[in-house]
């Protein structure tokens, strides 16, 4: 019998929700942060994607064959574990230098706006996209 080794990144970013796996349509399991999960799965063709709330991961297609051992990794988009910790900072460095200066605002907004435009773009359009599903 074929078997599907799943194993999820340790993130802070999503460290408190739990990701749904889905195989073929049906809920497969629960994975929590930094947990690795293997499962039996029947030979075939498989579909296979991840949900975390409204928010999933493309769909990946496999074939699996008796003995075969498939292995997926799942993890945040691309530069999650970066964006919040750098838009905190930039808030917490505006407040303890106190400078109302246009300059440092407009270097402050310079910052955060991508921040922001790219989190907005993850929370909705790229909903789908907000896991990534990486073949080991």
């Amino acid at each position: 019998m074929p078997k599907l080794i799943i194993s999820r990144s340790s993130e802070w970013v999503n460290r408190l929700r739990n990701i749904q796996l889905i195989m073929d349509g049906k809920k497969l399991g629960v994975i929590r942060n930094g947990q690795s999960q293997e499962f039996d799965i029947p030979a075939g063709e498989h579909q296979f994607h991840s949900t975390i709330d409204w928010c999933g991961s493309p769909t990946i297609s496999f074939h699996a064959n008796d003995g075969d051992t498939m292995e997926v990794s799942i993890s945040s988009f691309k530069h999650a574990k970066w964006m919040l910790p750098i838009a905190l900072l930039n808030i917490l460095i505006y407040f303890i230098m106190d400078i109302q200066s246009t300059l440092v605002l407009s270097l402050q907004f310079m910052i955060n706006l991508p921040i922001f435009l790219a989190l907005i773009y993850y929370l909705t359009w790229g909903r789908r996209e907000y896991l990534r599903l990486t073949q080991v």
